[in-house]
């Protein structure tokens, strides 16, 4: 599951077995279907609908107390990890799940336990709280700031004046000197630059 960000949409097949996907967009969900280690059939329909997607089926290694639940966060953090920008939805009715995606909002992942796969449909693209926290559009930059750094491993802004810009380059002068602000805090915050007076170095 590579390429730009994506809404991801992990589901605890222990505990929800949805019916349809029709309502979902491939172009920007991608499912993971998490199931429990004596759990051996998936819906046949639920499947077909999955080949639209970029998708993933999972089956616990083992069973015990919360072995499911273990995998899914396990899985979560894996990509949240590999992919900055992308965005979580968990299909369960275990609010176990709750203080996890708090915590996630907290370092800026945007992340959401629901019920049912249609309250996806129902809201708008899930969000981490405001203020200091990256919003999916910021996180969306992020990643294109990212993916530009990396492909110039010896023309890199050397100061933060010179990232600032940079990045308002990058996005076509677009962007308002505030916003090039948040974007280099939030590239700080995220561990992929690192300032020390007007120096910046970086770990890509």
């Amino acid at each position: 599951m590579t390429g730009m960000p994506k809404r991801y949409v992990l589901i605890d097949y222990e505990n929800v077995q949805p019916e349809t996907l029709a309502r979902l967009d491939p172009r920007i969900h991608a499912i993971m279907i998490l199931a429990g280690a004596n759990q051996s059939k998936i819906a046949t329909s639920l499947v077909a609908a999955m080949q639209r997607f970029d998708h993933r089926i999972i089956q616990a290694a083992g069973s015990g107390h919360n072995a499911l639940d273990l995998h899914i966060a396990y899985y979560l953090g894996r990509i949240a990890a590999a992919e900055p920008g992308a965005s979580f939805h968990v299909v369960s009715k275990d609010a176990g799940f709750d203080p996890l995606m708090r915590h996630l909002e907290s370092e800026g992942i945007v992340a959401e336990r629901i019920s049912t796969i249609g309250e996806i449909a129902k809201a708008k693209a899930p969000r981490a709280k405001p203020s200091s926290k990256a919003t999916v559009e910021q996180s969306d930059q992020i990643a294109t700031i990212t993916d530009n750094l990396k492909r110039r491993p010896k023309a890199r802004p050397s100061t933060v004046g010179k990232l600032q810009k940079v990045i308002h380059e990058l996005f076509l002068k677009k962007l308002k000197g505030e916003d090039v602000k948040k974007l280099v805090d939030q590239l700080v915050k995220r561990g992929v630059v690192r300032v020390q007076g007007t120096k910046v170095s970086y770990k890509l």
